[in-house]
């Protein structure tokens, strides 16, 4: 193990987007992570969901940006909604993993959820998604403390090293990249 970063980790990125497959690449590579036994490991997350319940309560209790002190040298899954709610007391890096909605939408059909067609995401509603990415990329591109690496799901898939390479570079954190590359290729 390393020595700890002076910063927070952060994976955020939508639901089905890979946020638990780069949570268990950075964990497989030796950075430590903030995780909870609350979302069991099962189908459809096999590895597990990866998530820490406090960091998806930021925008309710404002206690719970407690454990964000406790967090410097590790990484934790935070929504995408939540990241505006974390203490600026703090620094971050941001490794935000973004998929296209079609893909998202045929994951969540394939856990059987209702009202994930597809083929109803189009129009209004697709632009309507994008629209509400691309802002939100532009607000955290903006934002100096909370530099952020955005991942395509995609190559993150196709090429699991290169894009380890990648989150080791942006983290400047002496991780395993094999491991990490190693850890994608369970899924």
């Amino acid at each position: 193990m390393h020595t700890p970063a002076s910063f927070v980790t952060i994976v955020s990125g939508s639901p089905r987007t890979g946020t638990a497959l780069l949570m268990q690449m950075l964990m497989s590579g030796g950075l430590e992570v903030l995780v909870d036994d609350v979302h069991k490991a099962g189908e459809p997350e096999p590895y597990g969901y990866y998530d820490y319940e406090p960091s998806l309560m930021l925008d309710v209790d404002e206690k719970t940006t407690d454990w964000v002190a406790s967090a410097n040298g590790k990484a934790v899954k935070v929504m995408p909604y939540q990241l505006q709610y974390l203490s600026p007391a703090f620094e971050y890096r941001v490794i935000f993993v973004c998929r296209v909605i079609a893909e998202v939408l045929d994951s969540w059909a394939a856990m059987g959820l209702s009202g994930t067609d597809p083929a109803s995401v189009g129009g209004e509603a697709g632009q309507a998604a994008e629209t509400d990415f691309q802002s939100l990329e532009t607000r955290l591109l903006r934002q100096s403390r909370m530099p952020t690496l955005f991942v395509r799901y995609k190559d993150l898939t196709a090429d699991p090293a290169a894009q380890a390479a990648r989150v080791v570079e942006f983290l400047d954190l002496p991780l395993d990249i094999d491991a990490m590359a190693a850890a994608a290729g369970k899924v």
